[in-house]
């Protein structure tokens, strides 16, 4: 599709070479136009000088020689076309060939109009032949004849310059919705290649929970963990390929990945929420908090005999929504900060970030002055449905 539409910005100039009805029609009412102000100027000027010379006889001397030029109208289009003077390598040569076919055109337009008077006007002209006629006029009108040629070059290019410009603009707009369609579908799969990434992550992580307990012969707790386990999942797959959910679903998702990992940790794993009601509304990346409180987990919790508290905080600053993630956990480690990318969860969150609002939004990882580690990720604050930032 883009490369048609390519080709058709390509074809764009030569698009409008000759003339349609409109135009034709516009040249004969421009023709009659200049001939019947010409007679009546004629009119006019006999009139004052006390002259009584019939307005057809005016008529007959006059609209000839524009009819004549309305007729030779789209033999100067075709020298337009074929000698366009907007290619600067070639401009010289086509004025030359514009010079050859003005003196050509004129010629012929005066010998047909110098004839034309001099039938009509034999009586008032005894002594004079038609040649002589003819010559007069080319001598006379030769100049008026090459400013009528270059007043039609004139108004052609102008008129075809600006449909080029609007046929140009129309394949453009064309050509910019399909780049802005290919992007967002680009974007889209993007978006679900790194939700892709996530899944099994999440999942060879469970499934590996699920086999140890099964090793330790702890059925119940087992089949807890894989009642849960599926839950989420259904949970996590009925969402289909949406990029962005509420906050509010997001949490709800994370009560569902909690509850199977406190299966695995038991007492050890504490989990709170401190988001308001009012910022449950706001939209957030699909899954981004699972990946980042799954690292809080595995390196906060899991390494601590007495276990600890995952806490997921959340507040709006001014048109932005900020999400903390922080663990009582022993802090992060100097090479985590040395790393470029800080893991797997905070990759993806990362990346996603960037595929949806750009640099308006980014995640970062600290230590929190009382211990333990904080992830906080940020982003403009929208609300469901609503499009735009409130």
């Amino acid at each position: 599709m883009t490369v048609a539409l390519e080709r058709q910005l390509a074809d764009a100039p030569r698009k409008y070479s000759g003339l349609s009805r409109s135009a034709v029609a516009g040249v004969l009412i421009a023709a009659m136009s200049m001939g019947l102000l010409e007679s009546f100027k004629a009119l006019v000027a006999t009139r004052s000088r006390g002259i009584a010379i019939p307005l057809p006889w005016l008529l007959l001397n006059n609209v000839p020689w524009w009819l004549l030029w309305a007729a030779l109208t789209p033999l100067v289009i075709i020298a337009a076309s074929k000698f366009p003077l907007d290619i600067p390598e070639r401009r010289t040569r086509h004025a030359a060939y514009h010079v050859l076919t003005v003196l050509i055109l004129s010629s012929a337009h005066l010998t047909v109009v110098g004839y034309l008077h001099f039938t009509l006007n034999r009586q008032r002209l005894p002594f004079a032949t038609a040649g002589e006629v003819i010559r007069n006029w080319h001598i006379n009108f030769t100049i008026l004849n090459a400013l009528t040629y270059a007043l039609i070059l004139g108004v052609y290019y102008t008129i075809n310059y600006q449909r080029r410009y609007r046929e140009t603009a129309l394949v453009s707009a064309r050509l910019a919705a399909t780049a802005s369609q290919m992007e967002s579908s680009v974007t889209a799969a993007r978006l679900h290649a790194l939700r892709m990434e996530l899944n099994p992550h999440f999942l060879f992580n469970a499934l590996n929970s699920v086999t140890g307990l099964i090793r330790k012969e702890e059925k119940e707790r087992a089949i807890s963990m894989i009642a849960r386990l599926a839950d989420l999942l259904r949970a996590t797959l009925d969402r289909g390929g949406a990029p962005t959910m509420t906050l509010g679903e997001e949490l709800r998702l994370l009560d569902m990945y909690v509850d199977i990992e406190k299966v695995r940790f038991g007492g050890r794993l504490q989990f709170e929420v401190d988001v308001p009601d009012l910022l449950r509304r706001a939209q957030v990346p699909t899954l981004a908090l699972q990946p980042l409180v799954e690292n809080a987990v595995r390196h906060g919790i899991a390494t601590q005999k007495a276990g600890g508290v995952v806490l997921v905080r959340a507040r709006r600053d001014n048109g932005s929504l900020m999400v903390d993630i922080q663990d009582t956990g022993p802090g992060v480690p100097p090479h985590v900060f040395e790393s470029p990318n800080g893991g797997l969860g905070m990759a993806n969150t990362r990346d996603r970030l960037h595929q949806l609002y750009g640099s308006s939004a980014g995640i970062t990882l600290f230590n929190a002055p009382e211990g333990g580690a904080v992830c906080r990720f940020w982003l403009p604050y929208r609300e469901k449905d609503s499009g735009v930032e409130v």
